[in-house]
């Protein structure tokens, strides 16, 4: 079978990258070539070093984001349609927002968050594009069980219990990291929802605020193994999802969500304001490998 990761490195120019396939500069990984002042500011803030390592991977989830959200403003939006057949069109993009998770230590970077300054809808958004293929087991800092670092108490009660049932039944390996990051993803925006940190100071809509856990979904027939372990994390997701009654842990508020890029695809088809050359290149680096024989 064919290797999702080879595959796309044998795409790029080969003389932009070095011997194990990485660009030489993360700028030859993004549309046009060029990344906006703003935005190389945003993703410096975020961990560090991403531009100078992880999004010179031909294969970083960071810039398949970047690719696909860098253009929206206020002058060319996107309209997103989800699960529950809800339409919102955002106009503003941010890359690599920190938001506090536990009080004056932990911060969980959201990689990519749409809004729409009009309405004061908000979509965090959580980008995986081959991630899943990583195997081990769920593990939790001690510090998810230090009262005196949560900002409400019954926020670490809550918690708690959901960190110590995953632990104790999670013995098979799979992609739990996932699992991880959406718990502190959860909690973070369970703060600032609940109004006890602040997000860009910037207000919300009280009636649709949204995480979605965007996934690369590769071709079943040409990635079999890929597309496997794609489907043992969706699996793996929705029973932490559904099994546990996350949503009696959230705010009502907050609409939580698995979502592909296959999915937001369509979207992107039916829009009218993506910047000339945007849906070849994002077809060529990306989706070929998402859509059969290709």
């Amino acid at each position: 079978m064919e290797k999702l990761i080879d595959k796309i490195k044998e795409r790029v120019d080969k003389s932009d990258v070095k011997a194990n396939g990485y660009f030489y500069d993360f700028r030859k990984n993004v549309f046009t070539g060029k990344m906006d002042e703003t935005y190389i500011s945003m993703f410096l803030k975020g961990d560090g070093s991403e531009l100078v390592s992880k999004a010179c991977a031909p294969h970083s989830s960071s810039m398949l984001g970047y690719n696909f959200f860098h253009w929206i403003n206020k002058e060319h939006k996107l309209t997103i349609t989800f699960n529950d057949k809800k339409e919102i069109t955002y106009d503003e993009v941010l890359f690599e927002v920190k938001i506090p998770v536990l009080n004056g230590k932990k911060k969980a970077n959201m990689d990519i968050v749409l809004r729409n300054n009009k309405t004061g809808e908000w979509l965090f958004i959580e980008s995986k594009f081959t991630e899943y293929l990583n195997r081990g087991k769920f593990k939790m800092s001690d510090s998810y069980r230090n009262e005196s670092l949560y900002f409400k108490k019954d926020y670490r009660d809550k918690w708690t219990r959901i960190i110590d049932s995953i632990s104790g039944s999670s013995k098979e390996t799979g992609y739990w990291n996932g699992i991880k990051q959406g718990i502190c993803h959860l909690i973070g925006l369970t703060n600032w929802l609940d109004k006890c940190v602040k997000i860009k100071g910037k207000e919300y809509n009280n009636e649709d605020v949204r995480f979605i856990n965007l996934v690369f979904e590769p071709d079943e027939e040409r990635f079999k193994n890929e597309y496997d372990k794609f489907t043992d994390y969706k699996k793996l997701y929705y029973d932490f999802y559904e099994q546990l009654r996350i949503e009696k842990l959230i705010p009502s508020n907050l609409k939580m969500e698995f979502m592909t890029y296959k999915q937001l695809w369509k979207c992107f088809e039916n829009c009218k304001e993506l910047p000339e050359g945007l849906m070849g290149f994002l077809s060529d680096r990306y989706m070929d490998f998402a859509f059969k024989d290709k």
